[in-house]
């Protein structure tokens, strides 16, 4: 028996479009009774189109019913060989069908979501309210995160994840708020509780194998639900002081100044762009950049971590899954740090331009796999190389991930 790709999940496929949604489609092949298999984004479908069609082209459709059969409205066809016109002028009609705005914000936002979704007037109305007036490729890119994650499309939400989209992270201004509070002879209690914090991340021991979960903790990522479950709980506890905490009382401080105060809003942002990223549209998988405060030669220095892998509960599999430490050592410079787990089995990669890595890697590779043996890991291997993969790179750098992660299917 042929079964017809397309014709796989094609009821859930027509599910996902409303009526008077505009699309763009490309022609893979024509059937009888006027009815196409079209290629629209990461999907293939059939529908039944008004007009006369041609193989190869790109045309924008109109949703004109949204059952079976999925009748599309073709709004303008293109050939293939004048893409960027073609392209341009689609964007015109969205406009004129929508009966838009006709100005550089909205065609540039038409022109980055047309190849990707299907756009509703009510959903281009709510980007533009979103966006600056001159949004850049990374502004776009935060939408698209927050449609791939579902999150909600409002303004809190962007703000939060905007200076991550941004590449712009708001714990480089750790260091700024302590240089402002070191400037004010009048230091408030929320400037000096702030200034505590910071102190017990420069003590915290360094070598403890626990330390990035104490990182965690002190970044703030789980303050909400410590209140909620203290709130609810008979016994009141007293919660971990953390960054999030700390800059929250900085905000709230009337004897706080202004700049510190702005500085603390960034802070206080960063962490919650960071809180929102754990949300994830599918059950199964994880895929998430955090930023962590690290103490290093008596200050707070910052690491960024790509963790990706199967969920397991509300975090993260830690028998099987990926992890990669970007750092910026003071000896060694930029450094890339690859982890893989399978099966609690770790794969170690250093990646540094550093050209005695591998002889200073090799003195601790026994007291490591013996460290990871306590907590039921097993080493297979410590490597070294003498690049830095920008594959890689641009995962742990890119601080809203695209979900690109592929699961291993045993059958």
């Amino acid at each position: 028996m042929n079964i017809q790709p397309y014709a796989v999940n094609q009821s859930q496929i027509i599910g996902t479009y409303q009526p008077e949604q505009i699309l763009k489609g490309k022609i893979s092949e024509v059937l009888p009774d006027r009815r196409a298999v079209i290629n629209i984004g990461q999907k293939r479908m059939v529908a039944k189109v008004d007009t006369e069609i041609k193989i190869g082209n790109d045309y924008l459709f109109q949703v004109k019913q949204n059952k079976d059969p999925l009748i599309l409205h073709v709004i303008r066809g293109s050939a293939s060989f004048n893409h960027e016109k073609s392209n341009q002028k689609m964007v015109s009609d969205v406009l004129s069908t929508f009966h838009l705005p006709n100005d550089q914000k909205m065609r540039r936002m038409i022109h980055f979501f047309l190849n990707q979704h299907a756009l509703s007037k009510s959903f281009l109305e709510t980007v533009y309210s979103l966006l600056p007036k001159k949004p850049t490729l990374k502004d776009l890119k935060t939408i698209q995160f927050m449609i791939n994650r579902k999150i909600p499309l409002e303004a809190p939400f962007f703000q939060a994840l905007k200076p991550l989209g941004s590449g712009h992270l708001g714990l480089e201004t750790v260091k700024d708020i302590i240089a402002l509070i070191d400037q004010d002879s009048s230091i408030a209690p929320s400037m000096a509780h702030f200034k505590d914090i910071i102190n017990k991340m420069i003590h915290l021991n360094n070598t403890d194998s626990v330390s990035i979960i104490q990182q965690l903790k002190l970044l703030g990522l789980h303050h909400e639900h410590d209140l909620c479950q203290n709130f609810l709980s008979k016994e009141k506890m007293i919660l971990n002081d953390s960054l999030k905490e700390g800059a929250l009382r900085l905000i709230s401080d009337h004897d706080t100044p202004s700049a510190i105060k702005r500085q603390a809003n960034e802070l206080l942002q960063t962490i919650t762009g960071q809180q929102i990223q754990l949300i994830s549209a599918d059950p199964a998988l994880m895929q998430l950049v955090t930023q962590l405060p690290w103490p290093s030669h008596g200050q707070i220095e910052t690491i960024n971590i790509y963790w990706e892998g199967k969920k397991q509960g509300k975090g993260l599999d830690a028998d099987d899954c990926r992890i990669i430490l970007s750092l910026k050592l003071k000896t060694l410079k930029e450094t890339l740090v690859h982890i893989r787990i399978q099966h609690r089995s770790l794969t170690i990669q250093v990646q540094n331009d550093f050209p005695f890595i591998k002889e200073h890697l090799k003195q601790y590779e026994s007291g490591l796999k013996e460290q990871l043996q306590k907590l039921n890991y097993q080493l297979v291997s410590l490597t070294a190389i003498k690049h830095i993969d920008s594959y890689l790179k641009e995962k742990v750098d890119h601080h809203l991930p695209l979900p690109d992660y592929k699961m291993d299917v045993k059958v």
